[in-house]
């Protein structure tokens, strides 16, 4: 299982070879726990000066379109699914932290997007 993060249904990049390697026909989870199919994106419509500076940060916003499939993934599968991906990269401190944040995250949300834990 790969895990890409994605906090918004926008890339910034219009990349064909980026959209197709880390999105399309990806699945993604929701803060729900359901699974959603990236199925295309739609390049911005407004011309000109968004391609002319699309070099600046978050000025060029390609957005992808999902698909519900119907299924969900429960808290637990994903924990499990993030710890194993953690236990393949180099040990340093923050991995040691993130391994141990994950470990204790009791939320979507903080299993997602990193909410702070109490």
């Amino acid at each position: 299982m790969l895990i890409y993060s994605l906090t918004e249904a926008l890339i910034y990049t219009d990349n064909e070879k980026v959209f197709k390697e880390f999105y399309e026909n990806q699945f993604f989870c929701d803060a729900e726990g359901r699974i959603f199919e990236c199925t295309k994106r739609i390049l911005p419509t407004s011309g000109g000066w968004r391609s002319a500076f699309k070099f600046l940060p978050n000025t060029y916003k390609v957005q992808l379109v999902f698909k519900a499939t119907g299924k969900t993934l429960d808290k637990e599968t994903l924990r499990s699914a993030l710890l194993n991906r953690a236990e393949k990269v180099e040990d340093s401190d923050f991995v040691k932290f993130y391994k141990e944040y994950i470990k204790k995250a009791d939320s979507w949300e903080q299993l997602i997007i990193g909410e702070q834990l109490n």
